[in-house]
């Protein structure tokens, strides 16, 4: 009886120390093996396809959270400029992305990020240089969407820089902070997900965006508004093609939208501008000291887009002072 009770034993300690060897060699990989593999997976790609040094700061990983957290990322564009930087991504993977046969994600965090956009002389956006580290035939397979399943996707203090080289005077602007929330998103809900953008220049020029989203088939709704825009930003980036200053005046602009895909037919997109009003207008002769033209408010209402039918319909227009 001693003898088989200290057989029993015997496995019994085998058995743990077989285990906790195991989840021992399974936290080294996680912890110290999915860290060093991903940089130098990351950083080879972007070397052979790109032809750039990608910027990593500190990787880490729990296999036992499934937390993912990436520091310091900078690509630089073709120019050597920063083209996509992030403070922070942390991104948690669910466990039930196993059985969900797909991504199955409890938080992204994207803090700081920053995005430089460049239309370059000849017509080309330096953004469209992503898509060289893909086979042209993955970018255009037809399939049916991946299982994809996030609870909460937050963008926190981004950044967006827009440059149009395209023109006889260069053109620049900056939005931030950048707000982003996604929650509750699914490629494979029926029914739509929730999302919210909120934008804003230095000069306080601001965008807000919210809505609901559907991929499969798609289909989006929702509500914009424009607030605080200033009439002379638009003049910037069109001053060359027009004969006269802006030098003045705010636009705000309110509406709702949408969005709609059929079955074997194109998509359908309707605006309603439910108001668009401009305040303070006034404009000049380039170069001269007063302004010929002074309208207190300009106000259009109701004013519908389809862009299927390639109509506008505008309800009313009134103009005072």
């Amino acid at each position: 009886m001693l003898r088989g009770s200290m057989g029993r034993h015997r496995r019994y300690v085998i058995g743990l120390a077989i285990l906790v060897v195991l989840i021992g060699a399974y936290a080294v990989a996680g912890f110290l093996g999915v860290p060093y593999f991903a940089r130098k997976s990351m950083q080879d790609f972007v070397r052979t396809h790109y032809g750039r040094a990608l910027a990593l700061g500190e990787i880490h990983f729990n296999p036992f959270t499934l937390n993912v957290e990436l520091n310091k990322v900078a690509l630089p564009d073709a120019d050597g400029q920063p083209m996509l930087t992030l403070e922070r991504l942390s991104v948690d993977l669910q466990w039930a992305s196993l059985w969900r046969l797909g991504p199955s994600f409890g938080t992204i965090f994207l803090e700081r990020p920053y995005v430089r956009a460049v239309i370059r002389r000849d017509g080309a956006v330096n953004l469209s240089d992503l898509g060289k580290g893909f086979a042209p035939a993955q970018l255009q397979k037809k399939s049916a969407p991946l299982r994809l399943y996030i609870q909460r996707l937050a963008v926190i203090s981004g950044t967006s820089a827009f440059e149009d080289r395209t023109r006889p005077t260069p053109f620049h602007a900056e939005f931030k902070p950048i707000g982003f929330e996604l929650r509750d998103f699914s490629t494979t809900a029926a029914t739509g997900d929730i999302y919210a953008l909120n934008a804003a220049s230095p000069e306080g020029e601001r965008l807000i965006w919210n809505g609901m989203l559907r991929l499969d088939p798609l289909s989006s709704h929702g509500t914009f508004e424009i607030a605080d825009l200033k009439a002379h930003t638009l003049w910037n980036y069109l001053r060359d093609s027009m004969p006269f200053e802006i030098s003045s005046g705010v636009i705000a602009i309110k509406g709702d939208y949408e969005l709609a895909s059929h079955d074997n037919g194109p998509v359908s997109m309707n605006i309603n501008v439910r108001s668009t009003a401009v305040t303070s207008l006034g404009a000049r002769p380039k170069g001269a000291a007063q302004n010929y033209i002074d309208v207190a408010r300009i106000e259009v209402n109701n004013t519908q887009v389809d862009l299927t039918r390639h109509s506008v319909n505008v309800a009313k227009v009134q103009l005072s002072g």
